[in-house]
């Protein structure tokens, strides 16, 4: 419960820099998007996708929007 209390607040001090929550937000995003692409790539469903940068700069965008959602502070 206390991971949920740090993604509440605006900013994390970490070593004393201040870091935006959107940008901890946007990094896990992208690192979803890059396993959930491996995952169509391996299933063959990148063969019905017309442009595959395109559709992995909108599955980035679609989970930054559900997590930032989520993690809202």
């Amino acid at each position: 419960m206390e991971i949920l209390t740090l993604m509440r607040t605006a900013e994390f001090s970490f070593a004393g820099f201040l870091i935006p929550w959107a940008m901890i937000v946007w990094t896990i995003a992208y690192v979803i998007a890059l396993l959930f692409s491996y995952w169509v790539e391996r299933l063959g469903f990148y063969r019905y996708v017309w442009h595959p940068p395109l559709f992995f700069i909108a599955t980035v965008i679609t989970f930054g929007s559900i997590l930032g959602i989520v993690f809202a502070p």
